[in-house]
This record gives C-alpha cells, structure tokens and sequence, in this order.
C-alpha cells in the first residue's frame, strides 16, 4: 500500500539511512523531535514524514493517531512520543559500520 507523503527534508542519498516519520499537523511533540534529530543528528539520514491525517492514510491514523511521533530507522519501529537518542545512535552506528564493510 502507497501511502500519501509530505516533502524531504533532505534530498534522497543512498549512502544515507532512511527515517520515516508519522505526524500530522499540529504536532507539538513532532517538532520537537525534529528539533532533536537535526540537532543531534544533522547530515546523517534521509527523513520523510508521513502525515497520517492525509486523505489515504486513514489506515495510519487509526493506528498512530495517539501515539505520534513515531519514528522509524529503516522500515523498522525505533521510538515514539520521543526521540530514543541513545537507541538511534546505535542504529546508525551499525549502518555505517555495515556500509564500511560493503563498500
């Protein structure tokens, strides 16, 4: 199923790591998480949100509308209602750690 997206943040890289953010707006929390990611993180993922209250994602909306943001690091749930600083890190870290291995 296709879901209906917001905007990059970043312009796609394939060297970088993809996070998938589900959000709506307003979303306080989901500001705040961002603020986080960019200030942490800058330079090192690929970020695109998904606005679950866009006609077509009536499915997401249903099963993220209470617990937004939620955030996810390669197809795979990392954190919600805050960014899991620590546990990113270690995501990253490993990505990066693989993509030096299969250069």
């Amino acid at each position: 199923k296709r879901y209906q997206y917001r905007s990059h943040e970043i312009s796609p890289s394939p060297s970088l790591p993809r996070l998938q953010l589900f959000t709506k707006n307003p979303c306080p929390l989901c500001d705040v998480l961002k603020a986080e990611l960019e200030a942490q993180f800058h330079g090192c993922y690929v970020l695109e949100q998904v606005d679950i209250s866009l006609p077509g994602n009536e499915g997401l909306f249903e099963l993220y509308r209470y617990q937004i943001p939620v955030l996810f690091f390669e197809g795979h749930y990392l954190c919600k209602h805050r960014l899991d600083v620590e546990l990113l890190r270690k995501c990253f870290d490993y990505f990066f750690q693989l993509q030096n291995q299969n250069p």
